[in-house]
């Protein structure tokens, strides 16, 4: 058999289609990174926010249970003044902290959004 001009082009073709394939298939590797990454970063929230819901029962039993105390003890003196700033603190925290994780998953979510986008455009 003898080597062609037409085995050398088909050889040619070979490998451009072998290293575009290569290319693609390092695109892919590179978005199921950032898919993977996306995922961990979701599982870290949602952990995040199954702590706070726990620090947020807590708080509200706490609030409760001053509450009950502030009743129990109903002369209005300094020290239940007191005691009333500190549940009104306390109910305040857990908003605060309600507020913090609606921030950490907007966050997350719009960054989540734009490397999205950015990987579709073919950013690097």
């Amino acid at each position: 058999m003898e080597f062609t001009g037409e085995h050398l082009a088909k050889i040619v073709e070979t490998e451009q289609r072998c290293k575009s394939n290569t290319k693609r298939i390092d695109e892919i590797s590179r978005k199921q990174e950032d898919l993977e990454s996306l995922t961990k970063s979701v599982c870290l929230i949602a952990n995040e926010q199954e702590h706070m819901r726990n620090d947020i029962k807590e708080t509200k039993d706490d609030v409760k249970e001053i509450k009950r105390v502030v009743t129990v003890n109903s002369h209005e003196s300094d020290e239940v003044n007191e005691i009333r700033e500190e549940v009104e603190e306390l109910k305040l925290k857990p908003a605060r902290r309600w507020d913090d994780l609606i921030k950490v998953i907007i966050s997350g979510i719009v960054g989540a959004i734009i490397t999205y986008i950015a990987v579709r455009l073919g950013l690097k």
